[in-house]
């Protein structure tokens, strides 16, 4: 395929300046001209779309030198975000002003373009970190119609005149918060893995029915460590085996907050039962336990539900001991199965 001369020198800068890139051209040939159209139709990983905070945001702007002298200047920020115009000035020591559109195609900035990457180039401290695999940046490639995927910090490696701070809005800061599920399962290995999949299945409906594109497949999907625990096991006989039990799940609850999760459920109905000591180990490591109760009783008051059939295993429904579920049984009306019947 022939491209443009514009293509091709921002190609051959790039090679140059052997910073990793990748080619590609909108879906359907779609020109982009804002980052709501390219998080549509961007091509990445051969599937459509881009979450618009991975399409790089530029804007062209001024501001009078030591010099006396009007200097441009490009400032980039990720597409979901703002800039904050005071930010920049006080960075730049003076007043910064964005370029009125006249003799500018909107769409067509970016840091690479020769006309641009000799500039004073300020990226917003976020674009250097990892929000979301594969880590890249995407934006024009000079073209309407093509786009150029990226390592940020190789970029900005690669160019002069460079300054990396804070540029963005301050209510821009909770845009993005990336969980790392931790699945404590063994009671049994299934449970677990159930659990995995109603997170994933849920995880592709929420994605698909929101706007078009928007479930990338298994880009989109949360990472997850399971700590798969045989020990769970004697579980089933949790009065005799109380103190061994404990011990196994304090020590899983922490080797998973320490693997860096920020969220932490459990697989086994019996095991809510140390849900107190499992959210004192959470807290420390500001780790969000999930407790099964605590859903059931969110799920039952959503639905207007007080009378329900309630039955488990002896552990969970003696609400005198060992049950986690106690709550429940206090605020609502539960029909239990008889001895024979279970």
């Amino acid at each position: 395929m022939e491209y443009s001369s514009n293509i091709e020198n921002i190609i051959r800068f790039l090679k140059r300046k052997r910073v990793w890139h990748n080619l590609t051209e909108n879906y359907k040939s779609t020109k982009v001209v804002s980052c709501n159209e390219a998080a549509m139709y961007r091509i990445r990983l051969g599937h459509v779309g881009i979450p618009i905070f991975d399409e790089l945001k530029s804007e062209l702007g001024y501001f009078i030198n030591k010099n006396n002298k009007k200097q441009k200047v490009l400032v980039h920020c990720r597409g979901n975000q703002k800039l904050d115009r005071l930010k920049i000035s006080s960075i730049l020591n003076a007043e910064y002003n964005r370029l009125s559109s006249s003799g500018i195609k909107k769409g067509l900035i970016n840091p690479f373009d020769a006309k641009y990457r000799n500039l004073i180039q300020i990226f917003d401290i976020s674009t250097t970190k990892k929000f979301h695999p594969p880590y890249t940046m995407m934006t024009n490639a000079g073209d309407f119609s093509f786009a150029i995927e990226f390592e940020v910090n190789s970029l900005i490696k690669s160019l002069k005149h460079v300054i990396v701070d804070d540029i963005i809005r301050t209510n821009n800061y909770k845009d993005f918060i990336r969980h790392k599920i931790g699945i404590l399962t063994g009671n049994g290995p299934y449970s677990g893995i159930l659990l995995w999949k109603i997170i994933n299945r849920k995880v592709s409906s929420d994605f698909s029915s929101r706007l078009k594109h928007s479930f990338r497949g298994d880009l989109s999907y949360p990472e997850v460590l399971i700590e798969s625990l045989p020990d769970l096991g004697v579980s089933m006989e949790l009065d005799k085996r109380l103190k061994f039990l404990e011990d196994s799940i304090i020590r899983s609850t922490i080797k998973l907050c320490e693997s860096g999760v920020s969220i932490i459920a459990i697989a086994c109905n019996i095991s809510q039962f140390f849900e107190d000591k499992i959210n004192r180990i959470c807290k420390l490591y500001n780790v969000n336990f999930v407790s099964m109760p605590y859903v059931v009783d969110k799920y039952l008051q959503k639905e207007n539900i007080d009378n329900l059939f309630y039955f488990g295993i002896n552990y969970v429904l003696d609400f005198e001991k060992y049950s986690a579920y106690k709550n429940i049984n206090k605020k609502y009306k539960l029909t239990i199965p008889n001895k024979a019947s279970t």
